[in-house]
């Protein structure tokens, strides 16, 4: 692997803003690979949420005050990737 860590972590950053479907897909695919030495890091903008109840590293982000801001896309990644430590980003949405 020519100076690459073998097994490095790879954090994978998911907003999902209410889509249970979409979500579950998503979440599928990622359970479903070969590499396990991943963290999925998901994102809640909804208090009612019950579909991400029994996941780990599930973060609340509160968007009732920044609603008129017109990109707060970037305010879940920023959220999420502060959660990271060590190893690579994907962003899957």
């Amino acid at each position: 692997m020519n100076g690459m860590k073998k097994n490095i972590l790879i954090n994978i950053l998911t907003r999902t803003c209410s889509r249970p479907k979409y979500f579950k897909r998503c979440r599928d695919s990622i359970c479903a690979q070969n590499y396990k030495n991943y963290r999925h890091i998901i994102s809640n903008d909804n208090p009612n949420c019950k579909y991400l109840d029994n996941l780990d590293d599930v973060h609340f982000i509160d968007n009732s005050n920044i609603k008129n801001y017109k990109n707060f896309y970037n305010l879940y990644l920023d959220t999420l990737s502060s959660k990271c430590k060590d190893g690579w980003i994907i962003i899957l949405d």
